[in-house]
């Protein structure tokens, strides 16, 4: 049999498949919309992503979520208590952001801890959380790389400067800039969960 026949062969299955499949979901609205398993590698597959999401969504999410919101207050007490340096305002933005972030990451943990209790609870906290999650996520990833970038341009302007001192005008134009990446941040990311809506 040639390569041009057995795939032939592949294609008339996949078609055949995919008819059954969506005979089957437009009769019962209640069969869950995910592909059938046609094979044992298809099986290996779905072993494969339920341990996955068990080993990082119940074991590893919590611990580094904990320690990652742990690490961020510190670095903002840090922060807050030195020297009125630009750079400080960016980095306390920054681990505000981040602990948004790990925190609404910590909520992934407790939909799946509570998935293991009650299935009923866990898909209405999801569907509740899934669309404001969301945003979050969208938002804190924005807002995290435009103040890196602040954070590398206020670097190179003060090298460039030669400005071994900081200037209460910088400071200050720093909390600026940063109110103004929050904002547009926030408004960029609206559309997200509009979308998916």
């Amino acid at each position: 049999m040639s390569f041009d026949q057995k795939y032939a062969i592949e294609i008339q299955n996949f078609t055949f498949e995919s008819q059954i499949y969506l005979q089957l979901t437009s009769q019962s609205p209640s069969i869950p919309s995910t592909p059938l398993l046609t094979s044992k590698n298809d099986a290996s597959y779905e072993f494969l992503f339920e341990t996955t999401k068990k080993l990082t969504g119940l074991y590893l999410m919590p611990i580094v979520t904990v320690l990652g919101i742990l690490g961020n207050i510190l670095m903002v007490l840090v922060c807050q208590k030195s020297k009125k340096y630009s750079t400080n305002i960016y980095l306390i933005i920054l681990s505000l952001s981040d602990i948004l972030k790990l925190a609404n990451d910590f909520l992934y943990f407790l939909v799946n801890f509570t998935n293991k209790i009650d299935t009923s609870l866990s898909e209405k906290i999801f569907n509740s959380l899934y669309l404001y999650s969301h945003y979050v996520f969208v938002f804190t990833a924005i807002n995290t790389s435009w103040l890196t970038c602040a954070i590398a341009v206020d670097r190179f302007v003060t090298v460039s400067n030669n400005q071994p001192k900081p200037r209460m005008s910088s400071y200050y134009k720093s909390i600026a800039i940063s109110i103004c990446l929050l904002s547009v941040s926030a408004l960029i990311s609206i559309p997200s969960p509009l979308f998916l809506g």
